[in-house]
């Protein structure tokens, strides 16, 4: 299923928790950069991939873990997939890759941006039961074609009569 479709399902209240996220390092450590850490916190969503197609969604969809950073938030961050005030952006960081100690890495990031001055681009927030999908295009497409070239095997006849001249036969000594 890689690469994985994605949901993220709002809902009125906070239903779920992101955790921390760190959006840049100091130079060779493992120490955030001061005022780029995204603490963990209750969120009004939750995002899941998809791993299998059997149509049950209990099976299907599994729980991913998220960051959540209010870039530039109106106020304090609320923990609300929302964009208020007059510049706001939020955005989730979905965590589902992980490095080699199985901590998570971000593979995708779905942002929400406020542009409050152009009529055409107002943003209407999520709402409690909508659910954004995440629809990753996948390679392999009815329409592909994939053409293979292969080298025809042929018997060397000369090594063929090298090697016959090595095969030895022995009386097997269990036969009486």
């Amino acid at each position: 299923m890689l690469p994985y479709d994605y949901r993220i399902i709002f809902f009125e209240e906070q239903a779920d928790s992101s955790i921390d996220l760190c959006m840049r390092f100091l130079p060779n450590s493992t120490t955030c950069f001061p005022g780029f850490l995204h603490p963990s916190k209750a969120v009004n969503f939750k995002v899941e991939r998809q791993v299998s197609l059997t149509g049950n969604d209990d099976i299907d969809w599994e729980q991913i873990p998220i960051g959540f950073v209010d870039v530039i938030p109106f106020g304090d961050p609320d923990g609300y997939f929302n964009a208020d005030g007059d510049r706001e952006s939020d955005w989730i960081v979905f965590m589902d890759h992980e490095d080699d100690e199985g901590n998570p890495l971000p593979s995708w990031r779905f942002l929400l941006n406020l542009l409050p001055y152009d009529e055409i681009l107002v943003n209407s927030d999520p709402e409690a039961g909508d659910t954004a999908y995440i629809i990753i295009d996948k390679p392999f497409l009815s329409t592909d074609v994939y053409e293979f070239s292969t080298i025809a095997s042929y018997i060397n006849q000369d090594s063929a009569s090298y090697d016959m001249d090595k095969i030895k036969v022995v009386p097997s000594s269990w036969i009486f």
